[in-house]
């Protein structure tokens, strides 16, 4: 079969199919966000955010459209200046005429999305939604599921650490046997409520405060590997999907090898990054 050539307004309604715009959570800032003069899609960068270093990747190697997870614009622009990261980021997208596109919220409900991606990792099974999307069937906010055997705090823990390839933050929950967890990957405390009433044993998400922790003790156990380390499964996983949806069209994809992870380890920062960053590596 003869591959159709792209118009960036064809892209983007094949990608809102897909991922459908009203699948995220509100508020959030998905779809389009720079066109530059990009009016035909031919080769698209994967990434799991914009950073100069997948600027200069997608530049160099002549793509003209970065898909990323997280949004470049969230909060309102007063204006475009390259002093801030926004508005330079932005300016060199524009400069370079490369268009930037987002799947967020709407890549985290899917079925195949972000949670499932940390359930498959942790190997969970019976898994239900924590927060069912009334207008999917197949769509909704994190995920619960089950360990195959119950196992210590002390060993789910350490398993944890492994999955995620990082330090982690915890409490100690009820100090009872782990077997049924919740998952958000990326900052998910506005479900920790949702998730306590499936009676889960833990809740793993990120950027939990201090005083989250506290108010949680002895009710359930909460683990923070890190916002990017629950969510370094992304980007590999949006690169394949978008590749099969595209399959039959004139457009190739890569996955970027930028790792974008601004956070540093003590003491093990080399040993930590390297684990991580084999993510984008095996494509």
């Amino acid at each position: 079969m003869k591959k159709v050539l792209m118009n960036y307004q064809s892209f983007i309604g094949i990608i809102d199919e897909c991922y459908p715009p009203n699948s995220s959570m509100d508020g959030d800032r998905i779809g389009l966000q720079v066109q530059s003069s990009v009016t035909e899609v031919s080769k698209v960068l994967v990434a799991y955010e914009l950073i100069d270093e997948v600027i200069d990747e997608a530049f160099k190697n002549d793509f003209n459209c970065i898909v990323t997870f997280h949004p470049l614009i969230y909060k309102p622009l007063q204006a475009l200046i390259e002093d801030e990261r926004v508005g330079k980021l932005a300016s060199r997208l524009i400069k370079n005429d490369i268009m930037h596109f987002v799947v967020h919220t709407n890549f985290d409900s899917h079925k195949n999305g972000t949670n499932t991606l940390i359930a498959d990792n942790l190997g969970l099974i019976n898994r239900k939604f924590i927060v069912p999307d009334p207008d999917f069937n197949d769509k909704g906010m994190g995920l619960v599921g089950l360990l195959p055997n119950p196992l210590s705090v002390e060993k789910f823990v350490e398993m944890c650490s492994q999955v995620f390839k990082s330090p982690l933050r915890y409490n100690v929950g009820n100090g009872s046997d782990i077997q049924k967890v919740a998952v958000i990957g990326g900052s998910g405390t506005s479900f920790l409520n949702d998730a306590a009433n499936t009676k889960a044993d833990v809740i793993i998400t990120s950027d939990i405060s201090y005083h989250t922790f506290h108010a949680f003790v002895g009710k359930m156990m909460l683990i923070d590997p890190g916002h990017f380390e629950t969510e370094q499964f992304v980007s590999e996983a949006l690169f394949n999907q978008l590749k099969v949806v595209f399959k039959d069209y004139d457009v190739e994809f890569e996955l970027s090898k930028t790792y974008t992870n601004p956070v540093k380890y003590y003491p093990n920062t080399s040993h930590y990054i390297e684990k991580q960053s084999n993510n984008l590596k095996n494509i």
